[in-house]
């Protein structure tokens, strides 16, 4: 099993996640999990729109609410085609719907709380794992979609929550290997999770504890060997990478030395090179 994962820009639309089905079919041999970001740019404009609901701007929210929906409509039927596209729609529909209600809601409450703002930004990526997983059906590659939150167990810091990694493992085990046992490309979001009663939460973006957390590598002890294993073999390879990059480049500095000519080094200022041509311009006149 390897774990394969594409961020923002490698599904940002309909010929990128083509790129990435593709990918995935040259590595199926060994059985990929596929994890996906939300399409670019879109989680922050999820979080624009949950902070300009909760200052009770509900027209700019909702208005920036439809235009991603557009946009994944878009996307969606142009990787799917007209046929399977019609079958698929009512589920974004639905999804777009629950959006639109939590936004109202926000708007008449006229807050925003972490809680609720890892609601909404959980939709970037619930919304690019589903494309993604239809994709890779459309192209017979048997892509199944899961829902992270069902999968990934947290604490309840919202906006920054701690995975709980024998929980998760558990639940990984239960729900991700049959999948891959009955020959089934499993895709699921990125980012987000859910604590122990069930509720939407996000691992944190840029420098929140868990990228901390994920500076020590021993969190990979705690893990499932079978799990663990690719991130050891990426790491393994990527130290392999480092020390031969580093070691071409010592060469390369080593080559440059030799060949480079001579530069003498002038034993004058500016001020007293210019003094001395000068001086011996006034001898010779």
């Amino acid at each position: 099993m390897i774990v394969m994962k594409f961020g923002g820009t490698s599904v940002e639309d309909a010929k990128a996640i083509d790129r990435v089905a593709s990918i995935v079919e040259g590595r199926l041999a060994q059985k990929p999990v596929v994890v996906v970001s939300a399409m670019a740019k879109v989680t922050d404009t999820l979080l624009t729109m949950a902070k300009s609901a909760g200052a009770g701007e509900r027209k700019t929210a909702l208005k920036l609410c439809r235009s991603l929906q557009e946009r994944h409509y878009n996307t969606a039927s142009e990787l799917l085609g007209t046929a399977r596209f019609t079958e698929f729609h009512s589920d974004l529909g639905s999804d777009f719907e629950t959006l639109d209600e939590l936004l109202r809601g926000i708007s008449a409450v006229g807050e925003i709380t972490p809680r609720t703002t890892d609601h909404v930004a959980a939709f970037g990526e619930m919304l690019s794992s589903k494309i993604v997983a239809a994709a890779f059906a459309a192209r017979g590659l048997n892509g199944a979609h899961i829902d992270s939150r069902d999968v990934l167990v947290t604490d309840s810091a919202y906006m920054q929550a701690v995975p709980q990694y024998e929980e998760t493992n558990t639940r990984l085990q239960q729900k991700v290997q049959p999948l891959l046992n009955d020959g089934q490309v499993p895709v699921m979001g990125g980012f987000i999770a859910a604590n122990r009663a069930g509720i939407t939460t996000t691992i944190g973006r840029g420098g929140s504890p868990v990228s901390g957390s994920l500076d020590d590598s021993s969190f990979i002890q705690k893990m499932n060997q079978v799990l663990a294993h690719p991130f050891k073999v990426g790491f393994a390879d990527a130290m392999h990478a480092v020390f031969w990059l580093g070691g071409g480049i010592l060469v390369i500095g080593l080559v440059i030395l030799v060949f480079l000519p001579e530069l003498p080094l002038r034993t004058q200022s500016g001020m007293q090179a210019r003094a001395s041509e000068e001086a011996a311009a006034a001898a010779a006149g």
